[in-house]
């Protein structure tokens, strides 16, 4: 992905930013390795099949003060993925679905050092339940955090990190599903 930004300062605590990415996906299925119940399925594919496909996202964030709004779209061009066995002449398609993201979150200063930020997500994809996000970090001095999510359907999610010399990000995060892995691989 090649990927570009602009931002405008539209009054002294207004800002607007815009950002648009593109480039390309490639989609790689090894179907020699798959294990299925029936692998005599006609729909199982024996070999290993590589495509390619142009892809692009955008997305708009708006700041003023300490509120953050910024919505987003993935996966634009929904293309079609197509894969096939020439031997036999069979194929597997698939569409890469739009998604769309929207976000809203409030900078609540504590004090001098720490702020809370409470945050709503919103994804939308075609065919899928809205799912949300939503989330409270601790803040100390925009350099070390402390943060915890729910996200409707999944779980939960705690995570930590710090910025370095305000180049570097290094985190940590650990998800709590809602329901045993195994259960949801049945």
């Amino acid at each position: 992905m090649g990927s570009y930004s602009y931002g405008v300062k539209i009054s002294e605590k207004e800002e607007l930013n815009m950002g648009a990415s593109l480039g390309v996906l490639q989609n790689k299925i090894y179907f020699d390795r798959i294990h299925a119940d029936d692998m005599t399925d006609p729909n199982l594919l024996n070999s290993v099949d590589n495509r390619t496909v142009l892809d692009g996202n955008i997305g708009l964030h708006y700041r003023n003060r300490n509120i953050l709004v910024s919505a987003g779209i993935t996966q634009m061009f929904e293309n079609e993925i197509n894969h096939e066995n020439a031997a036999d002449f069979r194929t597997l398609d698939f569409s890469l679905v739009r998604h769309y993201t929207a976000t809203i979150q409030y900078d609540y200063q504590l004090n001098q050092d720490i702020k809370l930020v409470p945050m709503v997500l919103m994804r939308v994809a075609q065919g899928l339940s809205p799912q949300y996000d939503l989330s409270l970090f601790a803040d100390y001095r925009d350099m070390l955090w402390l943060g915890a999510s729910y996200r409707t359907g999944s779980g939960t999610n705690y995570s930590a990190g710090f910025t370095i010399d305000d180049k570097f990000v290094l985190s940590y995060s650990y998800e709590v599903p809602k329901k045993n892995i195994r259960e949801l691989a049945r």
